[in-house]
């Protein structure tokens, strides 16, 4: 605990936002980042929690409670307040391989979690992790992560989203083969085609994917596997087979209203303005 009177001491401060006069003029991301002495300050805030709700990940009473990666908040609230960007980031890297995604659309249940917030404002937890990983390229921190050496076992992953993403890294890690196949004409899944730009720039996405292609995965892109005889075909090339391609398939709703004009599936319409 960085500072024993921080949560009493400072106050809460968030992304500063473009006026909406300017930001309906593109699509572009609205948020700016408070400069990095702010932003440990807002690290000093948290209380390192003997029983630190805000990364345990679990669920109560059928709600979500913390972090789902188990994020482990207050060590890295810590070191931002100490001004340790570089160990903060390590430790961050530890459980989310792609900050820089959560930091941006996560709706942050941690926060939600927060004790701080019982009595008053949480610590801004998903800003100090944008902050983190976004200092962490630009300090060229964030590395190409190559395995050591390959094992000799190839696995195909099915979908390129934040799951086939995820799972590819990590399978690329332990030093497996990975061949990841993205029906669409772009790697990324929703976050290429599904989230708008002022909330994840694809320029964002795109970094992360040249990392990942320069530790060794291999993407094939316009590469629907969507019969019996493509399915067989990558088990008999490969070891292992993983299916990350989300619920893409909408439900449809019998409901007053629903074939009403300008009503229209919430992806559909996402992915044609993406």
């Amino acid at each position: 605990m960085g500072n024993a009177r921080g949560f009493l001491d400072f106050k809460r401060m968030d992304f500063k936002k473009i006026a909406p006069k300017e930001r309906i003029l593109n699509y572009k991301e609205f948020t700016i980042p408070l400069d990095k002495k702010e932003q440990e300050i807002q690290g000093g805030r948290c209380m390192d929690c003997g029983v630190a709700f805000c990364h345990t990940g679990v669920m109560s009473e059928g709600k979500d409670i913390g972090c789902p990666l188990n994020n482990l908040i207050p060590e890295w609230n810590d070191l931002i307040y100490h001004s340790l960007w570089k160990e903060a980031y390590e430790r961050l890297e530890l459980t989310n391989p792609f900050p820089e995604f959560t930091g941006r659309v996560c709706p942050a249940p941690c926060e939600d979690s927060c004790v701080c917030a019982i009595n008053g404002t949480s610590v801004s937890i998903k800003n100090n992790e944008l902050s983190i990983i976004e200092n962490a390229f630009k300090e060229n921190l964030v590395r190409v992560n190559k395995p050591k050496q390959y094992n000799g076992k190839k696995i195909a992953i099915i979908g390129s989203g934040p799951a086939g993403l995820a799972c590819a890294n990590t399978l690329n890690s332990l030093g497996y083969k990975v061949s990841v196949f993205e029906r669409s004409d772009k790697i990324g899944g929703l976050l290429m085609y599904g989230i708008p730009d002022m909330k994840l720039d694809k320029s964002i996405v795109q970094r992360r994917v040249d990392l990942l292609k320069k530790s060794g995965i291999e993407f094939k892109v316009n590469e629907n596997i969507d019969s019996k005889d493509k399915v067989s075909k990558l088990l008999k090339e490969f070891d292992a087979l993983v299916l990350c391609t989300g619920a893409s398939k909408p439900i449809d709703l019998d409901i007053e209203g629903r074939k009403l004009k300008g009503v229209e599936f919430a992806l559909d319409f996402l992915t044609q303005n993406t």
